[in-house]
């Protein structure tokens, strides 16, 4: 069973993603499915097609996978709104260029240590 637990993501990721819960409040069905992964659970995920890689930053605590309604694209992109604006997170979908890939993983956010944003004061 996947871990759903946000505890067991590293700081200051974790901070990032309650913040990321508190802000998408507005996204109908928004959650977080899945966390921490183990190695095992990952080759299942990568012998599944879920997954091209073992080296998953969902094992070190580094990665999540959310839900939203029907799995609605427009829904995703509103969220990537949200993440730009957000230390410490990134959507591979469209920072990493994982559109142009051709494998879509739109569920997927992760940790990116030098993405800091200055908060207004």
């Amino acid at each position: 069973m996947p871990s759903r637990d946000i505890n067991c993501l590293i700081e200051p990721f974790q901070s990032a993603v309650r913040k990321l819960i508190d802000e998408c409040q507005d996204i109908p069905d928004f959650r977080v499915v899945e966390t921490c992964r183990t190695l095992e659970e990952q080759k299942e995920k990568v012998r599944l097609g879920y997954s091209r890689t073992l080296n998953s930053k969902h094992l070190t605590g580094e990665a999540i996978d959310i839900f939203v309604r029907d799995y609605d694209p427009e829904l995703y992109d509103r969220i990537y709104e949200k993440v730009k604006n957000m230390s410490y997170i990134i959507y591979p979908h469209y920072d990493l260029g994982w559109a142009n890939s051709g494998f879509i993983d739109r569920m997927h956010f992760q940790f990116q240590k030098n993405k800091i944003i200055e908060e207004a004061t």
